[in-house]
């Protein structure tokens, strides 16, 4: 009786330990937290599928000369609604962005949108934006953003005038909730009415701060999680030139759904 007790006892114990979970499950698009001793994970760099992002953000525009003597403040709003079609493809208000890589190495975006069609005395007319964006990991909370974007106008005036950026910076994650960003960047006008094979520059400015996107989405210089998928935003940038300066500041929020 005393070996059968014992060997009843080892078997209890073996099937516990086999009924016993390995680990937490870990989501798409986020890094195990053992692979980095428990630090921050930062998600991909796409929407997960299935899952809404709401961003708003509305503030002030103030712009004049380099000195600031005579300025001009304007109200500034902006809102960017995605959808993750699938763990790779990300739906915008009026366009696409698709991932390469996985988030903790080297994630490639690409995307294309639009803020729809338009008409003047001219006739109507589609402007349109594209980008590319490369994310390299260093740890699961930090990471560095390279990336360039175009935009111009199809219509009346085919186009004739674009402008295009050019940016890099950042990407911390400070704990479990909290999220800095910043980079530098130029942006820069091009005229091309006069001949197609000549391209007339208009100016290149400098900018600093909030200057980066990746996969439509602006990202806000402090972002805070308060809540689970609801964050607090906050946006401060400044394009310097020779002549001018135009500074944009701006508070809004993110919510998951």
């Amino acid at each position: 009786m005393r070996h059968l007790g014992f060997t009843v006892l080892i078997l209890s114990l073996a099937s516990n330990a086999l009924a016993a979970p390995v680990g937490e499950p870990v989501a798409e698009g986020e890094l195990p937290a053992a692979a980095s001793g428990g630090a921050a994970r930062l998600p991909a760099s796409t929407m997960p599928m299935g899952v809404w992002a709401i961003q708003a953000a509305a503030g002030s525009e103030i712009s004049g000369k380099r000195s600031l003597s005579a300025t001009q403040s304007d109200l500034t709003l902006r809102l960017d609604i995605r959808l993750g079609l699938t763990e790779r493809l990300q739906l915008t208000q009026l366009g696409l962005a698709y991932r390469f890589g996985e988030p903790g190495d080297v994630e490639l975006v690409t995307d294309l949108e639009s803020d729809g069609f338009a008409t003047n005395a001219r006739g109507a007319f589609f402007p349109f934006e594209f980008g590319t964006a490369a994310r390299f990991y260093f740890s699961p909370s930090s990471s560095l953003l390279l990336g360039a974007r175009a935009s111009s106008v199809l219509g009346s005036e085919n186009l004739v005038n674009w402008t295009w950026s050019a940016h890099g910076g950042w990407i911390v994650r400070v704990g479990e909730r909290l999220t800095l960003t910043a980079g530098v960047g130029l942006v820069d006008d091009w005229d091309v009415s006069e001949t197609p094979y000549f391209w007339r520059s208009t100016g290149a400015r400098l900018a600093l701060g909030s200057v980066m996107t990746i996969a439509t989405r602006p990202l806000p210089l402090v972002s805070v999680e308060v809540l689970d998928g609801f964050f607090l935003d906050g946006y401060s940038m400044a394009k310097l030139d020779f002549n001018s300066t135009e500074i944009t500041v701006m508070g809004g929020c993110t919510i998951q759904l």
